[in-house]
């Protein structure tokens, strides 16, 4: 039996890396005009015309490009929209700052394992950006963070949470963005 050659080894790894980005992208380049309609509720619903959100863009980034490939990351247009509007105007106010976008839902929604939610296009998976001890701009979505998927905040040295009140107030950038397009609904 022959061994395969570092060169195809090499081939096939830069596929598994190349693939998902690809593919990613595509699903964006390849969408629709067509309005969205979000029917039942978050828990219990179903999503016609479904958009992605693009894996990058100002002040945001995919959470992961395999994720976005399989087609995890769609919502409803406006819900779309709005949230790429106050992503760049976050990221105009604050140079380095991004936004970390997880789980949406499917482009006709559903069911969506592993949440109970995220069926009608009206769900999102938001991680916020953090400061480092030094005041640096730091992503959320690190090693530590995926060990929890993402939802466990990261703590100092004495156990305090690092960057609350950065985060409550990005969380306020985003609704003052928030537009008058029947979504408001977002925000509690």
């Amino acid at each position: 039996m022959r061994r395969p050659s570092l060169k195809r080894l090499a081939l096939a790894a830069g596929l598994l890396f190349v693939g998902p980005v690809v593919v990613a992208h595509g699903r964006v380049w390849l969408d629709g005009a067509a309005p969205s309609e979000s029917a039942g509720s978050p828990a219990q619903g179903r999503l016609v015309h479904g958009h992605p959100l693009p894996p990058t863009g100002p002040g945001h980034v995919t959470y992961s490009y395999l994720g976005a490939s399989l087609g995890r990351q769609y919502v409803h247009g406006a819900v779309r929209d709005a949230l790429l509007d106050a992503f760049a105007a976050v990221a105009a106010a604050r140079l380095g700052r991004r936004f970390v976008v997880g789980e949406t839902g499917h482009r006709r929604g559903g069911p969506f394992w592993p949440h109970r939610t995220h069926q009608n296009g009206l769900s999102v998976d938001i991680f916020v950006p953090l400061r480092d001890g030094a005041g640096r701009p730091e992503d959320v979505f690190s090693l530590v963070a995926l060990r929890s998927l993402g939802h466990r905040a990261r703590l100092d040295g004495q156990g305090r949470q690092l960057g609350v009140p950065r985060r409550l107030r990005r969380l306020g950038q985003l609704r003052r963005h928030d537009r008058d397009d029947g979504i408001g609904h977002l925000w509690p």
